[in-house]
């Protein structure tokens, strides 16, 4: 159920606050789960959530790390 994945995502990304060396990887996975979700459903709302925390995902990436 993605809704689940999503609040689940969401609350380790809550465990892992700004500063945290795995906190690109919890953006990452919860852009992923919103981006499914989308597929599925067909909600901008969901795409523009998984645009806006990719982009905060790579933010946090060092530079010349893909």
């Amino acid at each position: 159920d993605l809704d689940e994945a999503i609040s689940l995502h969401q609350s380790a990304l809550d465990l892992r606050p700004t500063g945290h060396s795995d906190r690109s990887d919890s953006l990452h996975s919860l852009a992923l789960c919103f981006s499914d979700r989308y597929d599925k459903q067909g909600a901008i709302a969901d795409l523009e959530e998984a645009i806006t925390l990719g982009r905060a995902a790579l933010a946090l990436r060092s530079p010349g790390h893909s």
